[in-house]
Order: C-alpha cells, then sequence, then structure tokens
C-alpha cells in the first residue's frame, strides 16, 4: 500500500480491495465528478466576472457624469458671469456666454444627451431649465419644467451630487445632479448631465456573448485534459500492479532492521535499491547536526574522482547541486537539464552511465527535519519511469526509518549511560506522582539500597508542611514544577534541592509519566553563606577605608585651608607692622601722640602675631609630645578673672556684657594657671569675636555629685550647626575656612585647648541648639583627691625635685 500510495497522491487514491474492473469504474466516476465539478466552476467563474465587469462600467459611467455635473457647478460658481440670486434675470451676454460653455462641455463625449442649468420658478416653485446644450430629441428645451426620466431628486441635488439611472435592460438616459452655489454657500441653481445609456447596453450583451464562448471553449479544454489524465493515470496504476510483484519488500526491510551502525544501513539501502531498481550509480548524503551542511556519507559503482565532484554546497533556494536543493524544498529533484548542474566531469568517466545523466535527488526526511539526501545517477539512454521514482521513494523512507531507529538507540545507550554516571538526582515518577525509577546517585543522596525507592509516593522522601499540599502540585494542569524541595533520608536527616519535575507524553499527547531531576544544594546553600559573610566583612573593610580617606581627604583640605589661612594671617600684622615702622621712619607723623600711635600699633599687630606664632609651635609641642605642663594644686578663680580682664576690653568695644559668677571660696583644682588662662582666653575670645548682640557669661562652680570644678562659658553669638560640631576639636578645622569669612583666626586654638585639658586630666565640651541659638563651652577639673590626681602629684614632686614636666 505504502508503494502505491507513493505513485499516486494520497488525496486520489482509490480504496483497497477492488477488482480491475471495479476500480476501472471508480477511476471513471471519480474522473466524471471532476470534470463536472470544473465545467460548474468554469461557468460560474465566467458568470460571475461578466457580471461584476457590467457592475463596474455602469458605475464608471455614474462617476463620469457625476464628475461633469460637478465641474459644471463649479465652472459657473468660480467664473463670471454666474448664476443671479431667484428672481433676477440673466442678461444676454451672461446667457450667451454660459451657453458657449454648455455646448463645449457637451461636445466632450458623443454619450451626453444633454448638459443644462436648472433654476427655480420664484413664482410656481417649479424648477425650470434656464439654460441648456443638447442633442435632438432631448426633453432639455429651455424653460421648460424640469421632468427626471430617472427619478433623480432635485431635493436631494439641492444638497449634494447625486446621480441616477435608468434600468440597463432597454434605452434610456444616467442623469447626474449637482448644486450651483454662491460666494455665501447658497444654492442659486442645479447643474444636470444626461448621458446615453444605449451604448452601453450594446457592450454588456456582447461581454455576455464572448464569456459564453470562452466558457465554452474552457469546458472542451477540460474535457480533452481529464481525458488524457484519465488513460494516464490507468496506465499508471497497471505498470504498479505489476510492479509489486517483483520487488521484495520485506527482504529489503529485514536488511535494513539488522544493521545496526550507520554505514551497514546505508550500505545495505545502497544495495538492495541497485538491485531492485537496476539502477548502479548512487551516493548518500547526510546533514551534519553541528552546523546543518549536506556531507557525502556514501557512494557505490561511482569512481574516487567523483566525491570531490558531487560535494554538495549550502542548503539554500539558490543551490547548485540537486542535493542541496532537495534538502531545501524537502521535495524530490530531478534533473535533466544538464545546464542546470555543475560541471561534471566523472559521469563521462564512469562505466554504464555516460556523459549528462539524469539526477535524481531524494530527501530523507525525519518529520519536520531533513537528515540526509539519496541521489542516484541514471543514463540518458534509459527511461526513468514513474515506478523507479516509487521505488526511489520507497527506500528513502526505509532508510530513514531505520537511520532514526540506529539514532534513538544510540541515543537511548547515551541516556542510560547518563542516569547511571551523572550525580543529579533522578527520579521516574508515574501520574499520581509514585516512584517508578531512581538512579544510583538518588540512592546515594537518600542513603538507602538499590530498589529501596521504588513503589514509594514521592511525598514519603519530601519534607511536606503539615496540613498543606506538596509544592509540586501547584504546577497545575501543565504539570511542570521548579523550585526548591527538602529530601528526608529514611535513617534520618535531611537536605535541600533544587528540582524540576517535568511530564512525559505518549505518541497521542496523553501524559503517561513524569521525570524528576534534582541537585542537592546543601553545600551550596553553606558556601552562600560564607560569602555572604565575607562579603560583608569586606564591605565593612570597604567602609572603614572609605571613612579612612574621606578622613584624609578632609584632614589634606583642613591643612590646606590652614596654610592660606595662617598666611593670610601672618601677612596682614606683618604688613601693618611693616606699613606703620615706615611711616615712623620717613617721620610721616606730625605729633608725637601720633608716633606713639603708630607704635601702639606696630605692638598690637606684634602681639597678633606672636599669638599667631605660638599656637603653631604649641600645636607642634603637642603633635612632638613635648608640651610642658606645671601641674600643681590651684585656685582656678585666679585665671579666670586674668582672662576676662585680657578679654574686657575688646567685648566693650563691640557692645557686649561680660558677666563673671564666681564663687567667693576658692575653687581649688590640679591645674597649669598659665595653660588655664590660655584656654579661657581661646574660648571667651572666640565667644566674642562670634557674637554680635547680647552677652557673653562666665560662671564657675563645682559639681557636687562629682566633686569636679568646672567653668562655663555661655554666648548669645551665631551658634553651630549640628554638623560642624565633630570638627570642632580637629585641627585645622573652621566653621568658615574661605578667605572671605568674617572672623580671622587658624582653627587650632579648640585642638590646642582640647590637648590642655586632657592633660591636665580634664574635659572640654561645646555644646550649641544650633545656627543663631548660642554657644556653651564647659571645662571640668577632676577633684583632688581622686585616682587620677596620684600621678599628677607624682608628676608635680617629680617636677619639685627635677624640673617640669613634658607631655
Amino acid at each position: 500500500m505504502g508503494f502505491l500510495e507513493s505513485v499516486v497522491p494520497r488525496r486520489s487514491f482509490p480504496p483497497t480491495g477492488l477488482s480491475r474492473q471495479a476500480l476501472r469504474r471508480w477511476i471513471a466516476i471519480r474522473y466524471a465528478v471532476g470534470v463536472s465539478l470544473g465545467v460548474l466552476l468554469t461557468l460560474g467563474t465566467v458568470w460571475l466576472f461578466t457580471e461584476r465587469a457590467g457592475l463596474g462600467i455602469e458605475r464608471e459611467r455614474q462617476s463620469h457624469a457625476l464628475e461633469l455635473a460637478k465641474s459644471i457647478a463649479a465652472t459657473v460658481r468660480n467664473e463670471e458671469p454666474g448664476l443671479p440670486a431667484a428672481g433676477e434675470a440673466l442678461d444676454p451676454v451672461a446667457r450667451r456666454e454660459l451657453g458657449e460653455r454648455l455646448l463645449t462641455l457637451r461636445q466632450v463625449s458623443p454619450e451626453i444627451r444633454s448638459v443644462y442649468l436648472l433654476r427655480r420658478d420664484a413664482a410656481t416653485g417649479d424648477w425650470r431649465v434656464l439654460l441648456a446644450s443638447s442633442t435632438p430629441g432631448s426633453p432639455r428645451a429651455e424653460g421648460a419644467v424640469f421632468v427626471s426620466t430617472t427619478g433623480a431628486p432635485l431635493f436631494e441635488a439641492r444638497q449634494a451630487p447625486t446621480v441616477t439611472s435608468a434600468p440597463a435592460t432597454g434605452p434610456g438616459l444616467t442623469t447626474a445632479l449637482a448644486p450651483v452655489r454662491d460666494r455665501d454657500g447658497g444654492t442659486t441653481g442645479i447643474a444636470g448631465v444626461d448621458l446615453d445609456t444605449a451604448s452601453t447596453t450594446r457592450g454588456l450583451a456582447e461581454m455576455r456573448r464572448d464569456g459564453s464562448a470562452v466558457a465554452l471553449a474552457l469546458i472542451v479544454g477540460i474535457a480533452a485534459i481529464g481525458s488524457v489524465r484519465f488513460r494516464r493515470r490507468l496506465a499508471e496504476l497497471e505498470r504498479v500492479r505489476a510492479m509489486q510483484a517483483e520487488i521484495s519488500i520485506h527482504r529489503v526491510g529485514d536488511t535494513l532492521a539488522r544493521a545496526e551502525k550507520d554505514e551497514d544501513l546505508v550500505r545495505c539501502a545502497l544495495d538492495a535499491i541497485a538491485e531492485g531498481s537496476s539502477i548502479a550509480h548512487w551516493a548518500m548524503f547526510l546533514r551534519d547536526p553541528r552546523d546543518g551542511r549536506l556531507a557525502l556519507f556514501a557512494v557505490r559503482e561511482l569512481p574516487e574522482e567523483a566525491r570531490s565532484e558531487i560535494r554538495p554546497d549550502a542548503i539554500a533556494r539558490d543551490a547548485r547541486s540537486p542535493a542541496a536543493r532537495a534538502a531545501w524544498h524537502r521535495e524530490v529533484v530531478i534533473v535533466r537539464d544538464p545546464a542546470a548542474l555543475p560541471d561534471y566531469a566523472f559521469p563521462a568517466l564512469t562505466p554504464g552511465l555516460g556523459p549528462r545523466p539524469v539526477i535524481v535527488a531524494v530527501p530523507l526526511t525525519d518529520g519536520s527535519d531533513t537528515i540526509g539526501v539519496l541521489e542516484c545517477y541514471v543514463p540518458r539512454s534509459r527511461r526513468f519511469e514513474p515506478e523507479d521514482l516509487a521505488l526511489i521513494r520507497w527506500m528513502a523512507t526505509q532508510v530513514s526509518v531505520g537511520l532514526k531507529r540506529i539514532r534513538m538507540e544510540r541515543r537511548d545507550q547515551m541516556l542510560a549511560s547518563f542516569t547511571m554516571g551523572t550525580g543529579e538526582i533522578l527520579l521516574g515518577l508515574d501520574p499520581d506522582f509514585g516512584i517508578t525509577h531512581a538512579n544510583p546517585a538518588a540512592q546515594a543522596a537518600l542513603g538507602v539500597a538499590e530498589g529501596t525507592l521504588i513503589g514509594q509516593r514521592l511525598e514519603a522522601i519530601v519534607a511536606v508542611d503539615p496540613g498543606g499540599a506538596p509544592p509540586w502540585m501547584r504546577a497545575g494542569e501543565s504539570g511542570e514544577f521548579s523550585g526548591e524541595i527538602w529530601f528526608v533520608r529514611p535513617k534520618g536527616g535531611r537536605f535541600p534541592a533544587e528540582v524540576r519535575i517535568s511530564p512525559t507524553y505518549d505518541r497521542a499527547g496523553a501524559r503517561n509519566a513524569m521525570v524528576l531531576v534534582g541537585h542537592d544544594v546543601a553545600e551550596r546553600r553553606e558556601r552562600e553563606i560564607e560569602i555572604a559573610n565575607r562579603t560583608q566583612e569586606l564591605a565593612l573593610l570597604n567602609d572603614q577605608l572609605q571613612r579612612a580617606n574621606e578622613d584624609l581627604e578632609e584632614a589634606r583640605r583642613m591643612q590646606n585651608e590652614f596654610v592660606a589661612n595662617t598666611s593670610h594671617e601672618l601677612r596682614t600684622p606683618l604688613n601693618a607692622v611693616i606699613g606703620f615702622a615706615t611711616l615712623i621712619e620717613q617721620g610721616s607723623h606730625e605729633t608725637e601722640e601720633e608716633s606713639r600711635e603708630f607704635a601702639g600699633q606696630i605692638r598690637r599687630s606684634a602681639e597678633h602675631l606672636l599669638g599667631l606664632l605660638n599656637d603653631i609651635l604649641d600645636l607642634a609641642k603637642v603633635e612632638a609630645g613635648r608640651f610642658e605642663l606645671t601641674v600643681s594644686p590651684g585656685d582656678l578663680r585666679g585665671p579666670v578673672r586674668s582672662a576676662v580682664d585680657a578679654i574686657s576690653p575688646m567685648a566693650l568695644s563691640r557692645g557686649l556684657n561680660l558677666l563673671v559668677d564666681l564663687p567667693l571660696e576658692p575653687l581649688e583644682a590640679h591645674l597649669d594657671a598659665a595653660r588655664v588662662r590660655q584656654v579661657m582666653m581661646n574660648l571667651l575670645g572666640n565667644a566674642v569675636k562670634f557674637t554680635d548682640t547680647g552677652e557673653v557669661r562666665v560662671r564657675a562652680d563645682r559639681d557636687e555629685r562629682t566633686g569636679r570644678a568646672r567653668i562655663v562659658v555661655e554666648d548669645t553669638g551665631a551658634g553651630i550647626a549640628p554638623e560642624q560640631r565633630a570638627r570642632l576639636f580637629t585641627k585645622f578645622a573652621q566653621i568658615d575656612g574661605s578667605y572671605t569669612r568674617r572672623h580671622a583666626g587658624t582653627g587650632l586654638g579648640l585642638a590646642i585647648s582640647k590637648a590642655l585639658m586632657q592633660n591636665m586630666g580634664g574635659t572640654i565640651t561645646v555644646e550649641s541648639e544650633g545656627i543663631g541659638r548660642g554657644t556653651t563651652a564647659t571645662l571640668t577639673f577632676p577633684p583632688l583627691e581622686s585616682a587620677a590626681d596620684r600621678p599628677r602629684r607624682e608628676t608635680e614632686e617629680s617636677a619639685r625635685r627635677g624640673g617640669s614636666r613634658r607631655v
């Protein structure tokens, strides 16, 4: 049956089990039905064509009339003279000009019977022909009441162009009307055109006669072609029946079924085809799965030189070689014209073939994929019959099946090897999630013996929340599940695994099993946790390095600001010293009092310069650890009063109240009086410098709870922003470090003060509630009998014996 189906297309192949006479009758009936359907289809097509053509001609005629009427209306509107308003007469000159235009328009085509202009009679309301250019016998006469022969409504024509026709079965007119409007858009008249339909009617009749003649000719041609094809089909079927007795299909099938390698299968196939078809010269091409190109796999009865010549080119629509073309089109390619072939030299050198052979290329298909091409070379002297092509097609199908079988067996072996050797967990499941297969990796991961898992349900080895559904039940109808589950070992313990459950289907498309592929991720989890911890540590280290880098950048910036500001601070008093000294040297003072004033300016500038240098030297000593302190018990009130007396003139000059609140009794503490005065001078100087209005208050007392002596300096000045507080005690740091800052300074005072207080065992803090809300600075000193004082007393005794203490 398969052999016959390869010769006769499936759509027309007769039923099986019929006698020869019944088969002839069946084919005759099919032929008669086919011819009848062809005749009916031809008649219907011709009729439909003629009717549609007539409809198109009628529409074209109406469109022509309508366009002509609109052009008349547009001409009358846009040119002078136009139609006068209703009730107004048309002067003779305008009548003559309009009449000439209508006559010119009527002469455009012989089908135009009449061209006219209508205007409504103001007295009677009738539409009358104002002007007309008509052929003899036309009903359009000037002054006559308009009567439509086609039923064209005047009411619609006043609103928009309209066209109607008389029935096409007899003589009649096509009438087109279009409104004539004035400049304001009002309708002053109607332009009309009448076309004769007689010529169109005659043309349609002739078209129908021609269509009938064409249909008759087609019917005769269909009958003749059908008769020829009928006789050929009968002869073809007779030859097929004769060949079926000569071909040993079962023997060839058995030979191909026993082959275990591609080479054996192809060799047996080529020998069998050559024996059954008496065609000796063959070539087999297989498609490389890597790049998709065809490669020569085997030849039969072809010389060695042929291997290089018949190598196919790339598979494409415009391929030159027959094999590549057959693979592209997925159908048999028969090449009889030598000009359509590459320049082959081997046919002339091949015995039994000769030059210019006929080449037949048959694709080997596997579903929607082409796996190879079977190609034969037939001498031109031999007639290539359809039976030969049928045999080649059948053998190509058998080769395709055999190659598919071998490759599937090879794939199954590879899958079996992979299943046994892979480290992945593989479980076969039935539709109810019962375990039907488990590979060695799954048994090892779960710690069970071979065959123990078979028959168990998947829920038995997977941790499921109490009262909850297994996670793979959320896959729905698709049966696909991907996620993480926890496998439970029967002997105790569990481990996480990433799994994928995929369904398998039978040939009917029904789901018949499932496959679980999983991977133990416990070790990876541990590595991920370790990596996360390391990443966190690296992030912390990176943050620390970033902060250190920012601190270095800030220190560098502040140092640069310090150098720039200090240079500015040093130049200012030096310039004053040089300037006033020059004035004194040149005798530019007029009085002795002015000379003393110049000298005072020099002294104050020098003192300011000395203070700057002292700050820098003190900082250098602090950095080098050579700052000298002489710490001994003393009264804090003395250094405080001294500092207040020194700052009072500055506060008075700025209009500030300087308030001092000191206890009556001595306020004893371990201190270096000179350094305490230096610290107080710095704090009071800052308070006065940054306070424009209000007061500066100084108070000293002892904290009853801790016993520490305390000095507090409060002002009502500019205050400090919260983000600036951390920089107060940093060397070189200033709230405003620019050259244009309002207050001078080097930014070292608070840094030095902090170092002094720490070395005296005390503390210094500066607090502010914000910009414009004042500042509070607090100095604290440890009590005399605290443990922190003992090293200091020993240092004092050592200093009294051997000198001063260095810090």
